[in-house]
């Protein structure tokens, strides 16, 4: 159970950066094309600012989100890692299970709360 709850909280830590950055790019060439279209029609004006304007504002508010998001599942993920290991009880992992359900993997965080005291004591 602890290879299982270490193979999913990895695959979690790795894989949700991973979309988030394919959000941001998916992100970036649409806006992207909106300012293009907005400089070709002479559409300068977005409430008073540029398209290059709007379009800067909103991408760095999307990376923000991104860091926002990504970041606790990677402080949760390298936690319960390090924590699945040396634990020695099942009080020890419930707290990071239940961070681990909402920040990095729901099949680790699951596992996390349902291992067996038995197999926390074999090391």
């Amino acid at each position: 159970m602890k290879t299982v709850i270490r193979v999913f909280t990895i695959i979690g830590m790795v894989c949700l950066p991973i979309a988030f950055l394919i959000f941001d790019l998916v992100w970036g060439f649409a806006g992207l094309r909106v300012c293009q279209d907005a400089i070709a029609n002479d559409a300068n004006s977005f409430g008073g600012a540029s398209a290059q304007d709007a379009f800067t504002i909103v991408l760095v508010v999307a990376i923000v989100f991104t860091v926002v998001i990504c970041l606790p599942g990677e402080i949760v993920g390298a936690l319960s890692l390090k924590k699945i290991g040396v634990a020695t009880s099942k009080s020890q992992l419930i707290a990071l299970g239940v961070l681990e359900i909402l920040f990095t993997s729901l099949v680790a965080g699951i596992c996390m709360l349902a291992i067996p005291s038995s197999q926390l004591e074999q090391k």
